[in-house]
């Protein structure tokens, strides 16, 4: 299993049905190092979390299969990078940002 740690809109369950035919079960965690920001991307404003030294975020980890992963690579488009990171709780975990 592969973990992703979410902050917007993949917290939604709507989108999370959408994307990956089912809702999923999640535990709070945060993320050092990054500080909440938008993006613009056509008409709509997205978060993206950005790199910063004292920020931090707070958000939700969840478990995904790496079949999984890819459809929320899909979802998050190229505006969206994916990197490895280490979560407060010790867990290490994807995240997308800028």
């Amino acid at each position: 299993m592969e973990r992703i740690f979410t902050y917007g809109t993949l917290q939604d369950p709507v989108i999370q049905e959408a994307v990956l035919g089912h809702t999923m079960q999640g535990q709070p965690d945060s993320l050092s190092g990054f500080r909440m920001s938008t993006i613009g991307f056509g008409r709509e404003t997205y978060p993206i979390i950005i790199p910063d030294s004292v920020g931090t975020i707070t958000g939700i980890v969840y478990e995904v299969t790496p079949e999984e992963l890819v459809l929320l690579d899909h979802y998050e488009t190229s505006v969206y990078r994916r990197i490895q990171v280490t979560l407060a709780s010790g867990l290490e975990s994807w995240v997308y940002c800028q």
